[in-house]
């Protein structure tokens, strides 16, 4: 007679930031930046957590996005992408948020540089919006709830999950 073996699956030690979350309950379509900017807007008005993760390839949208979400909340300044400063603060007059940190870790190296961004005051203001580009790249990550936002390249347009 044979004897049965039973297989043990193989535990994943290493799972990444993404893999453990449920599927996106929304997507959208945006076709051009400017949709994307009025996504971000809605979100800003609907949303009541203050950590957003954005996940997506370069030039997916993400930058734009944040730009969306800051014009929606009334900052009227210039908005670069903080990909070479890694994060950018922004002070607004808005009732509900305070201030905008805009997190950019693609260029994150080095644990110092992490600690001298601390994400984690930013993401226990509960007054603080706190919009993380590339963030299973950081090692720490203080929050306990995050909205999380993916996007791809769509044709000529970009799809939007959250």
């Amino acid at each position: 007679g044979g004897r049965t073996v039973r297989r043990r699956r193989p535990q994943q030690k290493n799972r990444t930031l993404y893999q453990s979350y449920r599927r996106p309950s929304r997507i959208r379509f945006c076709r051009r930046p400017a949709d994307t900017a009025r996504l971000a807007a809605e979100l800003v008005r609907s949303s009541l957590i203050n950590v957003w993760l954005l996940r997506g390839p370069l030039g997916s949208g993400k930058t734009t996005f944040v730009r969306g979400a800051l014009r929606a909340l009334g900052y009227r300044g210039v908005v670069p992408s903080p990909t070479f400063s890694l994060s950018r603060a922004y002070l607004l007059s808005h009732p509900r948020w305070r201030r905008l940190v805009h997190v950019d870790a693609y260029r994150l190296r080095h644990g110092r540089e992490e600690v001298a961004l601390d994400v984690a005051s930013a993401a226990n203001d509960p007054r603080c919006l706190l919009v993380v580009e590339w963030p299973d790249k950081l090692k720490h990550r203080p929050w306990s709830r995050a909205l999380r936002i993916s996007f791809a390249h769509h044709g000529r347009g970009r799809r939007i999950s959250f």
